[in-house]
């Protein structure tokens, strides 16, 4: 997606977790295709470097309708309009709740790195839970967006 003059918001955050143990398995698997062959070798590593591109970084983008998320090169993505979201606050997830795309206790958790996230309340009750490692800068300009109207 490419930069809009109404965006109010962008940052991108790299999945720590994903790289550190991707990125090793690559190189491993690189070397083993140098030195023999065997058919499953390139599937493995292509497989690889798709959850890679897909899940390697989260995006949040906030513009002046919506809060935006785009996972990795854009394969996953998910909006919510300011007239849906009743309030925001910042959040500390549950190691429990892991990484990724996940259902948890209320509502959805988007997340490629650490703890800290951003949770949005939708109207109907449902909690959307934004992992980021800017959650004050977040929470500022979604309040602010909401509070004239976006």
């Amino acid at each position: 997606m490419r930069p809009d003059m109404t965006e109010r918001y962008r940052h991108t955050q790299i999945g720590r977790l994903p790289f550190a143990l991707l990125v090793p398995a690559l190189i491993g698997l690189g070397v083993l295709m140098a030195v023999s062959f065997h058919w499953s070798l390139p599937v493995v590593f292509l497989t690889l470097v798709v959850i890679l591109a897909t899940f390697g970084a989260l995006t949040v983008t906030v513009d002046a309708e919506r809060v935006r998320i785009r996972f990795g090169l854009g394969l996953v993505q998910r909006s919510w309009p300011f007239r849906r979201i009743r309030s925001v606050r910042a959040v500390r997830s549950s190691p429990l709740y892991g990484w990724g795309i996940r259902k948890i206790r209320g509502g959805w958790l988007y997340n490629v790195s650490g703890l800290q996230a951003v949770e949005l309340e939708l109207n109907d009750g449902q909690k959307v839970r934004i992992g980021t490692d800017e959650p004050g800068e977040l929470v500022r300009v979604i309040e602010s967006m909401e509070a004239t109207g976006g």
